[in-house]
């Protein structure tokens, strides 16, 4: 199996799968959600007791690639022709961490934004390094949360609360959303996979 944006790794029964587009803050192109998927089934079949996700670089993931987005809808014309095939393979995604009787578990550092945020949020459990930081950026570019963020934040911490982070894009430091129930846990930088 050939990876181009994903680096997987097998540790006794662990799958580390780490995001690795460092230079664009790990943000999710069409590359990377098939690569994601691809990696996510193959630790199914390699029976794996346990998944932890985390990113290469100083982000988890910065969300949607937003250059990738211009571009398609410059050549197609249309801003559909991304939330087409990019939107559906990142929410086969979501689907198969939340389906899967496999333990997700998000190791975020740095930058964890829009459906980045999200894809953390569908993980079962949450640790953050304390430079993490989280927001639902999509108010910023006129759109509505994605990727199950809608069914997920306001589970995590209450209808109110997450209607406010929807709407003001606010961004939440690791510390306030171990406060606020939208994460396990946070952690020293230098232990976040260990810890994980």
């Amino acid at each position: 199996m050939n990876l181009e944006t994903v680096n997987y790794e097998l540790n006794e029964a662990v799958v580390t799968l780490t995001l690795n587009r460092p230079d664009a803050l790990n943000a999710l192109s069409l590359q990377l959600t098939k690569d994601l998927r691809l990696a996510i089934e193959k630790a199914i079949d390699d029976k794996a007791r346990a998944v932890v996700l985390t990113g290469a670089g100083r982000a988890f993931c910065s969300g949607g690639d937003l250059r990738e987005m211009q571009l398609m809808w410059q050549k197609e014309g249309r801003i559909e022709a991304f939330l087409e095939e990019p939107l559906k393979v990142l929410h086969d995604v979501i689907l198969l961490i939340r389906e899967t009787p496999i333990p997700f578990l998000a190791a975020v550092q740095g930058v964890c934004a829009g459906a980045g945020t999200n894809f953390a949020l569908a993980c079962d459990i949450i640790f953050a390094a304390e430079n993490a930081s989280f927001n639902e950026a999509f108010v910023r570019i006129g759109l509505s949360p994605d990727c199950g963020g809608s069914f997920f934040l306001p589970r995590a911490i209450g209808e109110k609360l997450a209607a406010e982070l929807f709407m003001t894009g606010e961004t939440v430091s690791a510390e306030r959303a171990a406060q606020i129930g939208m994460i396990n846990r946070v952690v020293a930088a230098d232990n976040l996979m260990t810890e994980a």
